[in-house]
């Protein structure tokens, strides 16, 4: 965990039931992932039906005060023109929507640009 935290890799998800070797480090392996902010799914499945980029994964926790961790649903889109919009927000740090409907609102209004003006010569994002 250490070696991907300082690679910059923030997020993982494995098929297998630990990050860590069980039963010995596994514990260990959660705390350093833990002190670097990363987080990561355990007990995966279908990771391969995901393209190696373009998709917007989300995961969607439940929420356990004091815990550090527990079960969630995860969700990918992976239709490029439904996933840019959500990937575009978490690029500049603006996913809630309710927090941020300036942005939400100008994206919106690039995009219908975009489809009433296919020929425009503009960088979108």
């Amino acid at each position: 965990m250490k070696y991907l935290g300082e690679k910059g890799i923030m997020a993982a998800g494995i098929e297998s039931p630990s990050m860590g070797p069980l039963p010995d480090l596994a514990v260990a392996t959660h705390q350093v992932g833990g002190a670097l902010g990363m987080i990561w799914v355990e007990c995966g499945t279908n990771f391969k039906a995901l393209p190696a980029t373009g998709a917007f994964y989300a995961l969607l926790r439940a929420g356990h005060a004091g815990g550090s961790g527990g079960e969630a649903r995860v969700i990918a889109i992976t239709e490029p023109k439904l996933a840019a919009p959500p990937i575009a927000a978490v690029r500049v740090k603006c996913i809630v929507q309710r927090r941020c409907g300036r942005f939400w609102r100008m994206l919106a209004s690039q995009q219908l640009h975009r489809q009433s003006h296919p020929r425009a010569h503009h960088r979108w994002m």
